[in-house]
């Protein structure tokens, strides 16, 4: 039995030793690749340099060194490593076959390493155009920029309509099972699922709602704004008028209407709004028009956190 537990116990630091030299190997590898973009070429199996060359793996390593600089530290396993410097963190996968050679060695997506929150909203700051920022935790603001400046949340606007849903749902003046039914004028563009299915097709306000929020659909907002009513998201947001989506894509396929409802005023906007209603929903190739900040919805960053 001891001799037993003894070779159990060997070969389990055997493993272990392997699995520590196999990482070290890996890391070793990577650090000299990106720091002097060096290798031996007989570490990669044939089947990757028939796809990518010896050459083109030094040019990507150069360029991703050029852009997001000196080598701080390589960490991870197989086949998950992540490569640090100053600014960013960069994902890599690299695998190698039973032989121990390289069959796939992939750079992914960096993503910018926050290491002081402050410094971050100063480069914010020097970005061209306006920026906003607000930070909180547990209600109370910790970091800011501008936090009450209204600019175009796109999207994110559909939270106020899932805040005033819930509302109704805890006053328990609605259910998530009631079900509506789709009519011919709730259809928005994409994205979404529903501007395709049929008109009459039952729907439950659950299932709207997790359309909304997980896919953007469109035509759910619509539809859910039409159930808990557009004044009443119009407030949530601090607006005096609200669009629809539908409404924003027919102001984008209009530059006179857009122009006019930048001018408007409240009343003015309503009318519009009524007479945006009874026209045909634009076929998507006419809103392919630069972004107009005016034609949107305005929320200042400070509004938008607490409606999340």
């Amino acid at each position: 039995m001891f001799i037993r537990s003894a070779l159990l116990i060997t070969l389990f630091f055997a493993s272990l030793t392997s699995a520590l030299a196999d990482e070290s190997r890996d890391t070793s590898f990577l650090t000299t690749l990106y720091e002097k973009t060096l290798f031996d070429e007989a570490d990669f199996a044939p089947s990757f340099l028939r796809v990518i060359d010896a050459r083109s793996v030094r040019l990507a390593v150069q360029n991703v060194r050029r852009k997001y600089g000196p080598l701080l530290e390589v960490a991870g396993e197989s086949p998950r490593f992540s490569i640090t410097t100053k600014s960013h963190t960069i994902p890599v996968i690299m695998r190698r076959d039973p032989q121990g050679l390289i069959v796939q060695l992939s750079i992914r997506t960096p993503s910018l390493r926050v290491v002081n929150i402050d410094r971050l909203l100063e480069r914010l700051a020097g970005l061209p155009g306006r920026a906003s920022a607000f930070v909180s935790h547990n209600g109370e603001m910790i970091h800011a920029l501008r936090p009450d400046v209204k600019l175009g949340v796109g999207a994110a606007f559909k939270l106020a309509v899932l805040a005033e849903l819930k509302k109704d749902i805890a006053a328990e003046k609605r259910s998530w099972t009631d079900t509506v039914a789709l009519k011919e004028t709730d259809r928005s563009l994409p994205t979404g699922y529903l501007q395709d299915w049929p008109v009459g097709a039952p729907l439950n306000l659950y299932t709207l709602a997790a359309l909304m929020i997980s896919k953007s659909d469109n035509t759910a907002t619509d539809m859910l704004m039409d159930v808990v009513g557009r004044d009443r998201v119009a407030k949530a947001l601090d607006l005096e008028t609200v669009l629809k989506t539908r409404d924003f894509f027919q102001l984008k396929a209009n530059p006179l209407e857009a122009n006019a409802w930048r001018n408007n005023d409240a009343q003015r906007r309503r009318h519009q709004l009524e007479m945006l209603a009874t026209l045909p929903l634009p076929p998507v190739e006419a809103v392919q028009t630069p972004r107009n900040p005016d034609v949107e919805w305005p929320v200042s960053t400070s509004h938008l956190c607490k409606l999340m």
